[in-house]
């Protein structure tokens, strides 16, 4: 992804060992409300850890509310048949 320049956040594992060039990337670390640690990696210089955190937390909001539809709308369309 970077080679073709995008820019990302990406969820590593916990128990995960990784080794990056912090030149080109940097591991940020955060907590949810139920105390979770996650451990993301980016290639955004331009954002702080909060903002990364707050990029990764909007994305998952995303994805659950896609789930939602299409498991919601997979349901009534199954009716209309």
């Amino acid at each position: 992804m970077s080679d073709a320049k995008l820019k990302f956040v990406v969820r590593i594992r916990n128990h995960m060992k990784t080794k990056f060039d912090h030149d080109k990337y940097r591991v940020v670390k955060f907590y949810d409300a139920q105390n979770c640690e996650y451990r993301l990696v980016t290639n955004l210089t331009e954002c702080s850890d909060e903002e990364v955190a707050e990029i990764y937390s909007k994305r998952c909001q995303i994805e659950l509310l896609w789930k939602f539809l299409k498991m919601h709308l997979r349901r009534y369309l199954r009716k209309k048949d």
